[in-house]
């Protein structure tokens, strides 16, 4: 009896198997309907995402720095310039003349711990015009003509006294390595009593226009010498006139206005032609 209870259960067994094996691999139809009706879900492929970095602008290549001009030749010339700094002296007697320099933002100033290296002086106009030493050269103001005045001063707009200003003096050398130099010595003044800048320009002598122009006397005239009227006499004598009565003989025709007293200019005595 247990025997074929054993047997019974192999057979069922092995029947569900081969149930299970040669069971159709179709599904029913009510299935594919329903499989063929579901959508099918396509997840998208992620497309690659390309990562756009902007370009870095490109600094533009710098124009070409144009070669500087040359300066220009100097024009040549023979007139020296002598430049100084120049302070107020004790009790502001005279100024004192010292050496000059700048600073690199071209500020000028006298040089630090430098001695004098001259003065300038200014007496009362009653008792003389100004004068100036530089080291072993002296130069004096001098005026053009009668009445001329020797300080010629320009001030800031126009206004009696204010400063900066300049005084420009015409001077000649009386002493030294530049006597006989002429031109003239501008004073730069920054403000009352603070001193500033000296500068001379100075032309050798016989040198520029004033010795290109004649002397006085110098011009040629038309006033014949003496010597030259006798021969223009002669002359005179020996062209032939009209009227000519006999050969060899010469006779001229008196004209028929009488001749007049030549009258004397100027008017009442002492007084003198206008000129």
């Amino acid at each position: 009896m247990r025997g074929s209870g054993l047997v019974a259960l192999a057979l069922s067994v092995s029947a569900v198997v081969g149930v299970a094996l040669v069971a159709p691999t179709t599904l029913p139809p009510a299935r594919l309907a329903a499989q063929d009706s579901t959508p099918v879900v396509v997840i998208p492929t992620a497309a690659p995402t390309t990562v756009t970095t902007a370009a870095s602008p490109v600094p533009a290549a710098p124009a070409p720095t144009a070669a500087p001009a040359e300066p220009a030749a100097p024009v040549a010339t023979d007139v020296v310039t002598l430049v100084a700094w120049y302070a107020n002296g004790p009790d502001n007697a005279y100024l004192d003349i010292l050496s000059l320099q700048t600073d690199p933002a071209f500020v000028a100033g006298p040089v630090a711990g430098a001695g004098s290296i001259g003065r300038a002086d200014f007496p009362d106009p009653a008792e003389g015009l100004p004068t100036l030493t530089i080291n072993d050269s002296t130069f004096n103001a001098y005026l053009r003509f009668e009445g001329d005045v020797a300080e010629r001063w320009t001030w800031f707009d126009d206004s009696d006294g204010a400063r900066p200003a300049t005084l420009v003096l015409q001077v000649e050398g009386v002493a030294g390595p530049y006597q006989s130099y002429f031109g003239t010595a501008t004073f730069v003044s920054r403000d009352d009593g603070a001193g500033g800048v000296l500068a001379l320009a100075l032309r050798p002598p016989g040198t520029g226009p004033a010795a290109a122009a004649p002397a006085e006397g110098d011009a040629a005239t038309d006033t014949p010498v003496e010597g030259d009227a006798a021969a223009e006499g002669a002359a005179v004598e020996e062209a032939p006139a009209e009227g000519v009565v006999d050969e060899g003989t010469v006779e001229t025709i008196a004209p028929d206005v009488p001749i007049e007293e030549p009258t004397e200019l100027g008017g009442d005595e002492g007084e003198q032609p206008a000129t």
